[in-house]
């Protein structure tokens, strides 16, 4: 599944700006939809993002990024994966390998959503969701995994971008990761869950 989720990220990040395709001067008709009057133009993004926050209780850090198609300058979707970057100790009573050291390392990935306001202005708020799911395990100075389990995730967040030039950003804001269904001894979904601060970097077409 580490594997798989890397492997979305990588290749949601490359086509990001593959999807950055201008529409500005098309207009949609048909059916009505969520966009209201359809889709008045259409780009894409892609790129890191840098969270640091509680991990069974301690300060972690999880890289990774995530890539999307934006429509109208507003709606945001497409997909992302992060791992845990920072070596989180296992407690000697909730060890599964009693010859070794261990530490915790996760990795989840899914469906990401945005919202964005007034996208065209220097400094504009943006409100996001990532729901799909992860794995959780414990590891030993060999590398060798034990007791993985897998987890249903939703994380909400909120940010403020910058637009640095036409066809970057950056943004900074906080998330909130809630894990449902996790059972790796010492852990509990409440504890691979809780707060978050982080930095990501958008690289492609805005619409604009």
């Amino acid at each position: 599944m580490r594997k798989l989720l890397l492997g979305m990220t990588a290749l949601l990040i490359s086509t990001g700006g593959l999807l950055a395709q201008n529409s500005d001067e098309q207009e949609y008709e048909g059916q009505q939809t969520l966009l209201g009057g359809g889709i008045t133009s259409s780009g894409g993004y892609g790129g890191p993002m840098f969270q640091y926050g509680l991990f069974n209780g301690e300060l972690a850090l999880f890289t990774g990024g995530y890539g999307a198609w934006f429509a109208n300058q507003k709606f945001s979707l497409g997909g992302g994966g992060f791992q845990l970057s920072s070596a989180i100790p296992v407690a000697e009573g909730d060890r599964l390998d009693n010859s070794s050291e261990m530490t915790y390392d996760m990795s989840y990935g899914g469906l990401y959503l945005g919202y964005t306001f007034a996208s065209d202005k220097v400094i504009h708020p943006e409100i996001t969701m990532f729901a799909g799911s992860g794995s959780v395990w414990q590891e030993n100075t060999s590398g060798e995994d034990f007791g993985e389990s897998s987890f249903a995730l939703l994380q909400p967040g909120a940010q403020i971008d910058i637009n640095v030039i036409q066809w970057m950003r950056v943004g900074v804001g906080a998330n909130y990761r809630l894990a449902f269904g996790s059972s790796t001894p010492g852990l509990t979904d409440a504890r691979i869950g809780g707060p978050s601060a982080y930095f990501t970097l958008k690289f492609g077409y805005f619409g604009y």
